[in-house]
């Protein structure tokens, strides 16, 4: 496979906690979880020593657990879906241990950086 082509895959998590305060009804929270498994391909189409553009594209699928409270009810809500990440536009920078920030639509949202472990 050519250099500028890789294919992996990546386990991803995220807790969202919300609460809805409406006047009529008690307050609702709901706490929901998402776990997803996505098979991933990443193209590098400029790539210097300590700094690369890439592209990535996954596909696969999630588990969303939802607890909903009202009052004093709690109901628990479990189903798969569907998950995609496009990220048109990605830039890592730095050796081994490095930094990266991307643009894109799917289950890691539209904009995230962070540290990068690469060997």
């Amino acid at each position: 496979m050519k250099e500028n082509i890789a294919l992996g895959v990546f386990a991803t998590h995220l807790l969202v906690t919300e609460k809805y305060d409406y006047t009529l009804e008690p307050d609702i929270r709901e706490r929901t979880r998402f776990i997803g498994i996505m098979a991933q391909g990443k193209l590098t189409w400029h790539e210097e020593p300590g700094f690369s553009f890439y592209t990535t594209f996954g596909i696969g699928r999630k588990l969303v657990l939802r607890e909903t409270f009202t009052g004093n009810i709690v109901r628990n809500t479990q189903f798969n879906e569907f998950a995609l990440q496009f990220t048109p536009v990605g830039i890592r920078f730095g050796g081994m241990l490095g930094g990266f920030v991307e643009v894109g639509y799917g289950i890691h949202g539209i904009a995230r950086g962070g540290l990068s472990l690469q060997f």
